[in-house]
């Protein structure tokens, strides 16, 4: 947390109406996941009163935008890859994918299809493993430049796609900055990528992991390691949401008394 040691210089009123982070689920209507809740459960124990509310990707259409100091895009069951043939799905997500491309000073997190649907707004290709890779294994990844989001240079992981981006993309090298990457079935696939000039964020691992209380107990240590990084790079996000809200906030409460 060493980015975010001058948050306790600010007076943090979380239940401010003007101060409401989003996570935006992916999922189909009706999905059986523990995902989206894993988010929600991991951010109120660490923020009990945050204003906090998900919303369905297919309502955000209504979703009053200017009330947002922090977007997170969950995974999903759906693939990006399949975008390209089938545009009706393409269509459903427009409003998610000019949300990514408008809001040049909001916080936004992508995780897994949230950071294949980051990708593909920015004209990035997304691809499809050849075969079946998706699991719900544990992988370690090297991150090549810590920063905010993420502060450590090795971590472990969880994965669970079968879409991917990759590393020499030349319309993300415009953009981002890669910041990990990991060869997978022969490809060098993009885990960690971070916008040059937005704080824009973009995931392809599952920091929430899945809400499991049986673990063999050979693999509980690598499991726990695994949740407690994953923790805490949501938890870094909100720290970035926060602190960029009341620098904002005490910019705006500094020129109105100078009216």
């Amino acid at each position: 947390m060493e980015y975010f040691e001058d948050l306790s210089e600010y007076e943090l009123d979380l239940k401010d109406k003007d101060l409401k982070i989003y996570i935006i689920d992916n999922y189909p209507w009706g999905s059986s996941t523990d995902r989206v809740m894993r988010i929600e459960e991991i951010i109120l124990m660490e923020y009990p009163t945050i204003n906090l509310e998900t919303v369905h990707f297919s309502n955000l259409i209504e979703l009053p935008i200017d009330s947002a100091v922090g977007f997170i895009l969950t995974g999903s069951s759906y693939n990006i890859s399949t975008f390209y043939h089938n545009k009706d799905l393409e269509e459903k997500f427009l409003p998610e994918i000019e949300l990514i491309q408008n809001l040049d000073n909001t916080p936004i997190l992508g995780i897994c299809y949230g950071h294949q649907i980051v990708a593909y707004s920015f004209r990035g290709q997304v691809h499809r493993f050849r075969s079946y890779f998706s699991n719900q294994g544990i992988i370690k990844i090297k991150i090549d430049r810590t920063d905010e989001l993420i502060s450590n240079s090795k971590i472990k992981v969880n994965v669970h796609h079968n879409d991917y981006t990759i590393s020499d993309d030349l319309y993300l090298l415009r953009d981002f900055d890669i910041n990990s990457t990991k060869k997978i079935q022969g490809i060098n696939t993009i885990q960690y990528m971070k916008h040059k000039n937005r704080p824009l964020y973009s995931i392809q691992f599952h920091p929430e992991t899945h809400n499991s209380y049986f673990y063999a107990s050979s693999n509980y240590e690598k499991k726990t390691e695994t949740r407690e990084i994953g923790e805490e790079i949501i938890i870094n996000f909100i720290n970035i949401c926060l602190k960029k809200y009341f620098e904002q906030k005490e910019w705006i409460d500094f020129y109105r008394n100078l009216i």
